[in-house]
């Protein structure tokens, strides 16, 4: 019976954990958790007639995002800082507008936060801020709502279509971008090449 050689297992065993999937997160279940029903809880089930405007809660919200190596290495990430405005007529949303600050970048790792935030990646010495802004917002079923809008980032704009749930507490939506279609990173190809589908994850409380 042949034996395998310790001097092969050992290249052998760190390939295979280089090959299991490695996730790291500055993201907490805490930071998804949704707020509570209130009195608007009973509103649901017939028509709200809320005319007016709601912002952030930004210490309960949530503006995170990950970005992978294949199937290798994956890192959350979140901004801190953001502002966020939604407009309501009669019930309905009818704007959402946000900015956020390229600056509040977090992630598990000093080092790996300054890359993001050099010319490899967001720039963000030169461009301070990406913004998202409405252009329509049609309703689906209930809470459920299609947003269409201009997403900016780097100067870069280009037209993203979010489905979102919308009412008078929160929004939350998840959704994808394509990195390279606001020149954000290199390449998608080669051994250090980070994928180009970046997932959001978004959570904002309103008050």
């Amino acid at each position: 019976m042949m034996t395998m050689s310790p001097k092969l297992l050992i290249p052998l065993f760190a390939l295979a954990i280089l090959l299991s999937a490695c996730t790291t997160s500055v993201v907490t279940n805490e930071d998804r958790e949704l707020p509570m029903p209130t009195e608007l809880e009973g509103l649901r089930d017939s028509r709200s007639t809320f005319t007016g405007t709601l912002n952030e809660v930004l210490s309960d919200s949530l503006f995170a995002f990950v970005g992978s190596k294949g199937d290798i290495i994956s890192h959350e990430c979140k901004f801190n800082e953001f502002t966020t405005e939604v407009v309501f007529d009669n019930g309905m949303p009818v704007s959402l507008t946000a900015s956020i600050a390229i600056n509040s970048l977090e992630t598990d790792t000093g080092k790996l936060t300054a890359h993001l935030l050099t010319d490899d990646f967001f720039s963000a010495e030169t461009y301070e801020t990406a913004t998202f802004e409405s252009t329509s917002i049609v309703m689906n079923k209930g809470e459920d709502f299609t947003v269409t809008g201009t997403l900016t980032i780097k100067d870069v704009s280009n037209e993203e279509v979010i489905t979102m749930v919308i009412n008078e507490e929160y929004v939350q939506a998840s959704h994808t971008i394509d990195r390279t279609a606001y020149s954000i990173g290199g390449p998608t190809e080669g051994l250090k090449a980070v994928n180009a589908a970046i997932p959001l994850e978004i959570k904002v409380e309103l008050q």
